[in-house]
């Protein structure tokens, strides 16, 4: 079965709740269908791209 690359973005203004909400979501990823994660941030905002198989 042929996996699809698939891409999420979360955003937020507090660091503590993003990586909450990363976390919760790399939970239920098999850890080697996990091809990238990306942190940036500006102007007070974080963003955490989670680049992924499916």
């Amino acid at each position: 079965m042929l996996k699809t690359l698939k891409v999420e973005l979360f955003s937020d203004s507090n660091l503590d709740d993003l990586q909450e909400q990363v976390n919760e979501f790399l939970y239920n990823i098999y850890p080697d269908d996990v091809k990238d994660v990306k942190l940036s941030s500006a102007d007070g905002t974080y963003d955490i791209l989670v680049i992924y198989k499916e």
